[in-house]
């Protein structure tokens, strides 16, 4: 039991050290910019002016509540995809208990 405890936390050790190498080895050979913060925008930020020098984007894709659409999503997907990575990443407010209708 304990060898297998062993070689499974040696993997884990051996594969976060590989990823940590081929992500130094990419960010040394891709120029990027100078920041690592990536930043969540939604309606509330709507006619607002995003972040710059993000490293990523995530879009809120409701208005906030289940079964509504966020009014600026196409700006802030635009917004999100302009980003040092370049690949936005979605959410969506489940929690609410939705519409009493």
């Amino acid at each position: 039991m304990k060898s297998q405890l062993f070689k499974c936390l040696l993997a884990a050790l051996l594969l976060a050290t590989g990823l940590l190498a081929t992500s130094t080895l990419a960010g040394a050979s891709t120029p990027t910019a100078s920041t690592s913060i990536g930043y969540d925008i939604s309606f509330p930020q709507c006619g607002g002016v995003p972040p710059t020098s993000a490293a990523f984007g995530i879009v809120g894709v409701s208005d906030g509540y289940p079964l509504s659409t966020n009014p600026c999503l196409a700006s802030e997907l635009q917004w999100a995809q302009s980003t040092v990575s370049g690949a936005p990443a979605f959410y969506m407010n489940t929690a609410s208990p939705g519409p009493a209708y």
